[in-house]
């Protein structure tokens, strides 16, 4: 019998290793840490399935589930919740997931506490101060022409005043 063939809650459920506090997914994960599993042809979201298997119902496409967690391999349906994208995009956001940055303790290292960042804030204010053209001052401290023009432009240092 193809794996695939066994009735999806036992194939499922198989997967999940369940501690005192989360129940986490044991089998394939997207790059982004969330498991997956193969239902018919695609490839479905573990959290998703497991809040279809605990609602005995599907998910409308335009619903996403959500976690109460912040663990994205937990499938505990009592840690998930139905939202809109919205609430998606809200959630993220509050979660300090949406910025680029390296994430300690729930918060994003921005700016000059970031481990890989070029300049301080102070340096950062100065650029957006000066008079010299982008190409010179990319020069002058060893960086991208565009590095400057995003400083300057606010596409870079967004919480630089």
């Amino acid at each position: 019998m193809h794996p695939n063939a066994r009735p999806l809650e036992i194939r499922f459920w198989k997967k999940v290793r369940m501690t005192a506090t989360c129940w986490l997914w044991t089998a394939k994960k997207t790059l982004h840490g969330y498991g997956q599993i193969r239902v018919g042809h695609k490839l479905v979201s573990a959290h998703r399935v497991a809040w279809e298997l605990a609602q005995g119902v599907p998910v409308s496409p335009d619903m996403c589930v959500l976690h109460t967690c912040d663990t994205r391999l937990c499938v505990r349906p009592d840690h998930l919740y139905l939202g809109t994208h919205k609430d998606n995009v809200k959630d993220r956001q509050d979660r300090g997931r949406t910025a680029a940055g390296i994430r300690n303790s729930g918060h994003l290292r921005r700016g000059e506490k970031h481990a890989n960042a070029k300049f301080t804030d102070e340096q950062v204010r100065q650029i957006r101060e000066s008079k010299v053209g982008s190409r010179s001052l990319a020069a002058q401290l060893g960086v991208a022409r565009n590095t400057i023009r995003h400083i300057r432009q606010r596409k870079a240092w967004k919480h630089v005043e």
